[in-house]
């Protein structure tokens, strides 16, 4: 019985860093996918999104999301003043972060949505 046990621990420990980038001790790239440009009324809520990659860690050839990590919102007008800051979470198995901006108080214009990662896990 203790042998099975054994056997069992070592797989599910050998499972947790094949699924987990964090769990190795590599330094991994990430990237954001980009976010549209997106136009709209004062006075409309709306609802921005992104997603957190990291490159695969065993051998590179595919990307993999980025899960529980705080991405950081920050909406600028073009003077470069900064209006909102939001931080969410990347959920999980998708490492996509979604915000949603109310525009009811913000004046007619163009702003800059700046997304970052400002600490990683890894």
């Amino acid at each position: 019985m203790k042998g099975k046990i054994s056997k069992l621990m070592m797989l599910f420990v050998f499972t947790i860093m094949v699924a987990s980038p964090a769990a190795s001790a590599t330094t991994l790239n990430t990237h954001l996918d980009s976010v549209s440009p997106i136009t709209c009324n004062q006075g409309d809520t709306v609802s921005v999104t992104a997603q957190l990659w990291t490159e695969n860690y065993i051998d590179g050839l595919w990307d993999n999301p980025m899960n529980n990590d705080d991405l950081y919102f920050h909406l600028y007008t073009e003077d470069h003043v900064e209006v909102l800051e939001k931080k969410e979470m990347t959920k999980h198995f998708k490492g996509k972060a979604t915000t949603k901006i109310n525009t009811g108080n913000l004046d007619p214009g163009k702003y800059i949505l700046i997304v970052e990662l400002k600490e990683s896990h890894l």
